[in-house]
């Protein structure tokens, strides 16, 4: 036993779908408990927020982590120092700027929009922005650094802080109750970063004008990217939420929230994926990420096909498990999403690569048309039949559409083949498989 932890302890891998495990366990602990204990309106509502908080950090998320793990990777101590450092300028800027748009905002909606959600976010995003910045930076600079162990312990901390919040309070929980544990979580958090040294904010002083001007010019495509990922997660909630109501938006989130659950170990490996990927282009190596490609991308694809087949089969219970009797309308829309699952490994890694290569352009392209594709399928289904079922199928066109723009894009930069995704997939299975029976094979007297 001892030996197994110590080997998990020295596996990036490991750790980073370990944080993973825990952190989607602890929201999907949060998830039922919110689920069950609010109105459905109000959880609806819930969402809206969380929505849009999402969305809006996806802003400073997308213009730092991407560039600030691409030009630290594998670079001296003295680039790192100095990359950090205008990482810091840059990320305070871009609160800065946040928060005067969200003050703004509220103004403007807090007479004329009628959805809480919506209006409780312009009031509390700019604290909520402000306050997290520690933690987000904190998170950026670990995943640069591959130090997974210390993203699993932020990663649990924040959830373990806002559920005992939530336990604290449960029989009197209300939406901005729900909000302000979710603030008081993240300044935890925020807080154990500095007294930790996580967040490298002393760097501040190294910052330099040109490297500004590079993270920036980087930034502009994987923020676009970022938000646009994150648009074409959450443009079915915030398009249902607008042209039906915020209970229909519950129905719908308890399989999103579901199929979080597959995503968990493509989130952890593509997490480890980046700055690995980073260091063999920063050396030269650019066969070396083809033969990655392939062999990462195929595996995962072939390894999700018997999860993804247990999903269809028990969709019931599992829907039944987390939101209950009353969610039994979504239990389709689980199967749906557990179709186009199949499609996400080759989506996110042919992504992921083109960043890596310096051709963010072209994964900004796949996302927006991806994007178009899914909010102009929404809209026209939505209005056609009025139901939320139809809006998880055209995800599976959306999908599709983003496999195949990222399979030609990625084309022109780096070699590899369809048929080598396949074939490679199935022989890093099989040596996954062999080195598993190897490990708890008995030992020969």
């Amino acid at each position: 036993m001892k030996q197994l932890l110590g080997k998990f302890a020295k596996n990036n891998n490991l750790l980073s779908l370990g944080g993973n495990i825990a952190a989607s366990g602890l929201g999907f602990l949060s998830f039922v408990i919110l689920v069950r204990y609010l109105e459905k309106d109000v959880f609806g509502n819930w969402i809206i927020f969380l929505t849009l908080a999402t969305l809006t950090e996806m802003i400073r998320t997308g213009l730092l982590q991407t560039g600030l793990i691409k030009f630290m990777s594998g670079k001296d101590e003295e680039v790192q120092r100095i990359v950090v450092g205008t990482g810091w300028v840059f990320s305070i800027l871009t609160t800065a700027f946040i928060v005067v748009v969200s003050f703004i905002g509220y103004w403007l909606v807090k007479d004329t929009v009628k959805t809480m959600g919506i209006v409780l976010f312009f009031k509390y995003y700019p604290i909520l922005t402000f306050i997290s910045l520690p933690f987000n930076f904190a998170t950026w600079y670990l995943q640069a650094k591959m130090n997974f162990r210390h993203l699993l312990f932020i990663r649990s901390i924040i959830l373990i802080s806002f559920i005992g919040f939530v336990l604290l309070f449960l029989n009197q929980l209300s939406l901005e109750l729900v909000i302000l544990g979710y603030i008081i979580a993240q300044f935890i958090c925020s807080l154990v970063c500095i007294l930790c040294r996580w967040t490298k904010v002393k760097y501040i002083k190294y910052a330099q004008k040109s490297c500004l001007q590079k993270l920036f010019n980087f930034g502009k495509y994987s923020m676009g990217t970022m938000i646009g990922a994150n648009l074409l997660k959450n443009s079915d909630t915030l398009i249902i939420g607008a042209m039906i109501n915020a209970e229909a938006v519950a129905y719908y989130s308890v399989p999103l929230k579901l199929f979080e659950i597959m995503e968990v170990p493509l989130r952890s490996f593509v997490a480890t994926a980046l700055p690995y990927m980073s260091k063999l282009i920063n050396a030269g190596e650019n066969g070396k990420v083809s033969d990655f490609f392939e062999k990462t991308t195929g595996m995962f694809t072939i390894a999700l096909v018997p999860f993804v087949l247990l999903a269809i089969v028990f969709a019931g219970p599992m829907v039944n498990v987390l939101g209950g009797s009353g969610y039994s309308e979504s239990i389709n829309i689980f199967r749906v999403f557990a179709v186009f699952a199949l499609l996400m490994p080759i989506d996110r890694y042919s992504g992921v690569a083109l960043d890596i290569l310096n051709k963010p352009f072209f994964n900004f392209m796949k996302v927006i048309i991806m994007l178009t594709v899914n909010i102009v399928g929404d809209i026209l289904v939505i209005k056609l039949t009025g139901e939320i079922f139809p809006v998880a199928v055209v995800s599976i066109l959306t999908f599709t559409t983003g496999v195949l723009l990222g399979l030609r894009f990625l084309k022109k930069f780096i070699g590899f083949t369809n048929k080598g995704l396949l074939i490679q997939g199935l022989l890093e299975c099989k040596l996954y498989i062999f080195k598993l029976k190897n490990k708890f094979k008995p030992e020969a007297n």
